[in-house]
């Protein structure tokens, strides 16, 4: 078994889900250590990035994971994230997905750490009225 924190499409209700539902047992929502900036990778799923110079608490699902349905998880995963480890707000240690170095050096990915977690900006994102004067 494995801690591993879900901060995108593999928390409740996500399309990644399906790979652990039923076989690895949900400790709870928890935050991240202030310790990590927070990217909307092509507004298709998030990404975390340790942040030398502080980041913020970013919300997600911890879970308990059997090493099975950790690796179908890890299957789902995009090619711009890897495996990693984190702190998490309270000094505890987990697994989770974080932006590869190389992806976050290209500096294309828009920060959305100030809404706090990915389900946040989802939410916010689809009740902003569009803008008239933007082309």
């Amino acid at each position: 078994m494995a801690l591993m924190f879900l901060n995108g499409d593999g928390m409740r209700g996500g399309r990644a889900h399906y790979t652990i539902e039923g076989a690895a047992a949900l400790i709870g929502e928890r935050r991240t250590a202030p310790l990590y900036r927070f990217y909307s990778v092509r507004d298709e799923f998030p990404a975390l990035h340790p942040a030398p110079d502080g980041g913020g608490p970013i919300l997600g699902e911890l879970y308990d994971v059997p090493m099975g349905p950790l690796s179908a998880l890890l299957a789902t995963e995009p090619e711009e994230l890897e495996l990693s480890i984190i702190e998490l707000d309270g000094g505890d240690l987990s697994f989770a997905m974080v932006l590869r170095d190389a992806e976050h050096a290209l500096g294309i990915h828009k920060d959305i750490t100030s809404y706090g977690g990915w389900r946040a900006y989802r939410t916010a994102e689809l009740s902003e009225e569009p803008d008239p004067r933007r082309p």
